[in-house]
C-alpha cells in the first residue's frame, strides 16, 4: 500500500503493483484534506521510494527536483489557514474529497467578495496544489490534473490562483482572497499572525458627498 511504498528502496519501482489505480488515487486525495495536514504526507513522497516521481510525474523537473520547496509552501499555507480558522476569519469543511464539476459556480476564494469566508474541500485542494505546483506552467498543470483526475474547472482555478499570486503587486481591491493566501504561502515570508492582522481588508473609502447645488 501507499504507506509501504514510502519506505521502499529507490531500486524498487514496482511499489504500486497490486494496488488499484482508483484506490491509490483515492488515498492521495484523502491525504490532501486540510485536517490530515497534507504537508506531512507530501514530505514523505520523495523518500527512498521516490513516490512523487510517479504520482506527479507530469509536474516536470523543476517541481520534482525541488520537491521539499513545494512541501514548504504547503506547510506555510497550512499554518496561515489554520491561524485564520483559529481567529474566526474563515471557516472550513474538511470531510471528504470534493472536486469542482464543469459549469459549477465560481470558486469562493476567487470571488472579489471578501465576505465569503467558507472554505470547502475543493477550495482548499486548489490552494494546496497551487502552492505545491508553484513552478508548473499551464501544460504541466494540465498533465498533473489528468494524473489526479481533477477536472478542467479545478485545473483552471489552480492556474488562476497562481497567475494572480505571481504578480508583483496585489491589493484587496485588485485580487481575491485566494490569491492573497497563495501569495503569502508561496511568495512571502510574512508571518501568519501578521497576515491575518490585515484581514478582512478595510472597506474602500466613501466617495465625497456631492457639492451643494447652487441657487
Amino acid at each position: 500500500d501507499l504507506d509501504e511504498a514510502l519506505s521502499l528502496e529507490p531500486s524498487d519501482k514496482n511499489w504500486a503493483k497490486g494496488v488499484s489505480p482508483g484506490r491509490l488515487l483515492n488515498e492521495v486525495k484523502k491525504a490532501l484534506l486540510l485536517h490530515n495536514r497534507p504537508s506531512r504526507f507530501l514530505a514523505l513522497l520523495d523518500g527512498p521510494g521516490e513516490v512523487h516521481q510517479t504520482l506527479f510525474s507530469k509536474a516536470g523537473a523543476q517541481t520534482l527536483d525541488h520537491w521539499q520547496a513545494g512541501v514548504g509552501r504547503v506547510n506555510r499555507l497550512e499554518t496561515i489557514v489554520l491561524e485564520g480558522l483559529r481567529r474566526g476569519h474563515i471557516t472550513s469543511r474538511s470531510i471528504q474529497w470534493r472536486g469542482r464539476p464543469a459549469g459549477s459556480s465560481k470558486a469562493a476564494f476567487l470571488s472579489p467578495d471578501w465576505r465569503k469566508k467558507g472554505m470547502y474541500e475543493n477550495d482548499w485542494a486548489e490552494l494546496v496544489l497551487a502552492a505545491l505546483l508553484w513552478s508548473c506552467d499551464a501544460k504541466a498543470l494540465k498533465g498533473v490534473g489528468s494524473q489526479l483526475e481533477l477536472g478542467g474547472a479545478m485545473v483552471e482555478t489552480i492556474g488562476k490562483l497562481q497567475e494572480g499570486a505571481r504578480k508583483k503587486s496585489i491589493s484587496p481591491q485588485t485580487a481575491p482572497p485566494g490569491v492573497h493566501l497563495l501569495n503569502a504561502a508561496a511568495a512571502s515570508s510574512e508571518s501568519a499572525e501578521s497576515f491575518w492582522s490585515r484581514w478582512p481588508p478595510p472597506p474602500p473609502p466613501r466617495a465625497p458627498p456631492p457639492p451643494p447645488s447652487g441657487g
